[in-house]
């Protein structure tokens, strides 16, 4: 900065009439210098992005600095500066016509003048996490906002407070973060978002939720994303989920949660919940799990169950799961597994059974020879249907011997058939010594007619299995058959990729930035590359990027899913970055779910940057690992061309999508 003899500030910006950013952030001495008009700077009416954080205000902005870019602004950082009292009067005489990003982040705000916004008729997104708020009044956030973010309040001492009009006439918000909030749960109010009619995201993890109302989120029609984990949560209301019927991903782990040790066919907590396809109940104090809470969760993808205390497996918790549905319960307590283990995990494409306490042998009780099925999980893993996942990890599947003294713990993938066999007497144990023949007569019939009925049962789903086998592997043919050259019209692809704009939307890590403009875009987008005369082979692919395509002053979530939805592929990136990262790690969730419902599962490709420890992957990372086939970035030029060749490859090839209801018709009556 030039100053002209210590009075007047020489106009350094002058020259920069194009200028849209400026950030002071970090200027201890700026507040000083603000303070006087005549040494304030003069910034170009250009200017839309600005940067006042940590310049020791206090209670005031710098009127003279605002004064001619106020109309034009769109973004203003405020953060680590003095407002205690958020009021019109921090901005006194400015209108922020076209503003809609305010970020007041570690302010020290401890209380919000309903006057504070009144100048801000656009505002759309507002930041005020880490300050002293421990109530709002009601009709205080503007009706404009779009997203909200509150977390870490109060930041120092004290709860906050929830009313029911908090959020009243908000019709527009989308996101609401209360992430590590110190909220006050005991007056909870069932009306605490009334009004928020349109919030998709809500996120409340770690806030001090230690109960939730009956109907909590019964306005919150539109939800789709839920985040209630590392909340000290015991028990679930049974109307949890009224309202959440458009719901697709609820967190929940890490709580102190736990289900009625009676099963109460009534107490479903989850029934409302039609669409939702990811359950994270992980880290709990789950003892018991059984089908009830289950129920009307056709869509669910991914149960998430690992690190509870669960004892056993209740058969009939996959029957309402999709086909493509994946569990992991590992690191629970499991000793038996139900006598129907392979029929149960086999209607699902993975589990992750690893890290239980498994029994080896058969038990006798009362004459009923109950033969847990920890072979059956040997059989599955050999089975082409289902990933077991974590099958190949030295000791991650074990069970105990118990019919050896002292009990011998094996490796269930080294075990051979013969040692899965009962060898031990049908020996009654806890029969008492009273028991005529004839009661003995009359158990073995009622146990002979259940075998026969289980028999029968068996041969009818095993006929219906292979009937629907037969019937998939038919129309799969016959769609290959009509997508081949001979039967379609060639300009049919074409007509498909119109709707597309386009090839593939590239999700990465901002540490993995240099690769993607380095290496991932020169080459994709570029038809310079290629060697021989096949243009179509080599012809420049159309990369969605975040930070180049991107709609300007959209919602980060809705330009995730709109270009989703425009790109005929999804590119993951993986890094150790990536899966570091929560934010990554929902952008790969969205993903997957995005494809499952536009029926495009085959779009998703998988891009190895470097090697990532198990130990770092999720469960939902590692069943992609394992049932999809990735590609490895090398080091060596032979490696690179042969994995620039195979990634075209892929891009090129058409993904399988069904036929809408009228083709279907279509073909049924030809």
């Amino acid at each position: 900065m030039l100053y002209d003899g210590m009075e007047r500030t020489i106009d350094a910006f002058e020259p920069l009439a194009s200028l849209i950013h400026v950030d002071f952030y970090n200027n201890p001495k700026m507040g000083t210098i603000f303070a006087h008009e005549m040494k304030t700077p003069i910034l170009p009416p250009s200017i839309t992005h600005l940067g006042l954080g940590n310049n020791h205000l206090v209670q005031k902005v710098p009127i003279p600095l605002l004064q001619n870019i106020s109309r034009s602004l769109l973004e203003i950082n405020l953060s680590i500066n003095l407002y205690f009292l958020l009021s019109n009067n921090v901005w006194p005489a400015i209108d922020f016509d076209n503003l809609t990003t305010l970020v007041l982040e570690s302010c020290s705000i401890s209380i919000i003048n309903e006057t504070a916004f009144q100048r801000m008729p656009k505002l759309a997104y507002l930041y005020m996490g880490k300050n002293q708020l421990t109530q709002v009044a009601p009709y205080t956030f503007p009706q404009t906002l779009q997203l909200l973010s509150v977390r870490q309040n109060p930041q120092m001492s004290g709860v906050f407070t929830m009313s029911k009009d908090n959020f009243a006439g908000m019709t527009n918000l989308r996101w609401l973060d209360m992430n590590w909030m110190n909220l006050n749960s005991k007056n909870l109010s069932s009306d605490a978002f009334k009004g928020l009619s349109s919030l998709t995201y809500l996120q409340m993890r770690k806030s001090g939720l230690t109960e939730i109302p009956s109907r909590f989120f019964s306005s919150l029609i539109k939800l789709v994303m839920l985040d209630l984990g590392e909340n000290p949560i015991t028990q679930l209301p049974n109307q949890f989920s009224v309202g959440l019927t458009n719901t697709h991903v609820l967190y929940l782990d890490h709580c102190l949660l736990d289900f009625p040790a009676d099963v109460d066919y009534d107490y479903q907590p989850f029934r409302g919940m039609k669409t939702l396809s990811m359950l994270f109940l992980s880290k709990n104090s789950i003892s018991q799990f059984t089908p009830n809470l289950m129920v009307n969760l056709t869509q669910l993808s991914a149960l998430h169950l690992n690190g509870n205390q669960l004892h056993t497996w209740e058969f009939g918790m996959t029957a309402y799961m999709p086909p493509y549905a994946a569990i992991a319960v590992s690191n629970n307590k499991i000793q038996f597994l139900p006598n129907q283990t392979f029929e149960e995990f086999s209607r699902i494409e993975a589990v992750d059974l690893s890290d239980n306490a498994l029994i080896c042998n058969c038990q006798i009780l009362n004459f009923f020879l109950l033969t847990f099925q920890t072979f059956d999980l040997l059989l599955l893993a050999n089975s082409t249907n289902t990933t077991v996942l974590n099958w190949a990890t030295e000791g991650a599947y074990t069970c105990t011997d118990t019919s050896t003294d002292p009990f011998v713990i094996k490796e269930i993938p080294l075990m051979s058939e013969e040692e899965f066999q009962c060898k031990s007497e049908v020996v009654p144990t806890t029969v008492g010594p009273n028991i005529d023949k004839e009661t003995v007569a009359i158990v073995s019939s009622i146990v002979g007619a259940m075998i026969i009925v289980i028999i029968f049962v068996a041969i009818v789903a095993c006929c219906y299995w292979k009937r629907t086998k037969g019937q998939r592997k038919w129309f799969y043919v016959r769609n290959q058959l009509l997508t081949s050259d001979g039967f379609v019209d060639k300009t049919s692809n074409v007509d498909n990729d119109h709707k597309f704009e386009f090839d593939a939307f590239i999700s990465f890590n901002e540490q993995d930035r240099s690769w993607v403009y380095t290496h991932l875009v020169p080459q994709l987008e570029s038809s310079e590359h290629s060697d021989s005369g096949d243009d179509e082979a080599f012809k420049p692919f159309r990369l969605c990027i975040h930070d180049r395509d991107f709609t300007v002053g959209q919602r980060i979530t809705e330009n995730i899913i709109e270009n989703i939805a425009k790109s005929r592929k999804v590119i993951i990136v993986l890094s150790r970055g990536y899966v570091e990262s929560k934010w990554c790690q929902f952008e790969l969730h969205l993903s997957q779910h995005r494809l499952l419902e536009s029926e495009r599962r085959d779009a998703l490709v998988l891009i190895l940057l470097e090697d990532v420890p198990k130990q770092q992957q999720n469960a939902g990372l590692r069943y992609l690992m394992s049932t999809r086939t990735y590609l490895a970035w090398r080091s060596d030029s032979e490696g690179q061309q042969l994995f620039w060749q195979r990634l075209r490859q892929v891009l090129m090839a058409r993904p399988y999508s069904s036929p809408s209801k009228s083709e279907a018709a279509s073909n049924a009556s030809t």
